[in-house]
């Protein structure tokens, strides 16, 4: 899974704990796939997919690049707000911590190169994602107006989804942390 969010918060100056628990923070969409299928998009506003709520009620593995943040904002904004089934830590998997263990960069775009993926973070769609998880303006009561551009969301969810294609042949490469790391994570 992959989350693409926006808050008034600055995720690297407040923290995570901080930054998911904002109410100004909310979640434009996540990208999605089990096994080898296509990644699909689950768009905010709609309800959670029931091969998503179901995977995650029976406990199945959920693997993401820097899953904290993925479990923070999964049980801080979606379960608490909107009744998405509960994720546990101890069904999720980061490939982060795996390509640490190995040696690997940390950063998804770099551990993909240094493993010689084909597969690669979409630049472009960073840049734009960096842009929308920040307001566009505020009104003059303080509201903030966010980037509600149709061309700019569809862009967006398809940048969301290159990531978990990347995130996916990432975990397919990394070796998987042993019993002691996966404790320590």
């Amino acid at each position: 899974v992959d989350f693409e969010t926006r808050s008034t918060l600055d995720l690297r100056e407040v923290g995570l704990h901080n930054y998911a628990r904002h109410p100004t923070t909310d979640v434009w969409c996540m990208a999605w796939a089990l096994g080898d299928m296509e990644p699909a998009v689950w768009v905010a506003g709609t309800p959670v997919p029931d091969a998503v709520a179901q995977h995650v009620a029976a406990g199945r593995p959920v693997v993401a690049h820097n899953a904290p943040f993925e479990l923070a904002i999964w049980n801080n904004v979606l379960e608490l707000r909107s009744g998405w089934p509960h994720l546990c830590a101890e069904q999720t998997y980061c490939t982060m911590a795996a390509a640490y263990a190995m040696g690997l960069p940390g950063a998804m775009e770099d551990a993909a190169m240094a493993m010689g993926l084909h597969t690669l973070k979409d630049k472009e769609g960073r840049a734009l994602m960096l842009r929308m998880a920040r307001p566009r303006s505020a009104l003059p009561d303080g509201m903030p107006v966010w980037w509600n551009d149709q061309e700019k969301l569809d862009r967006l969810y398809a940048y969301c989804q290159q990531d978990v294609r990347v995130e996916r042949e990432l975990h397919k490469r990394l070796m998987p942390l042993s019993e002691k790391e996966r404790r320590v994570w």
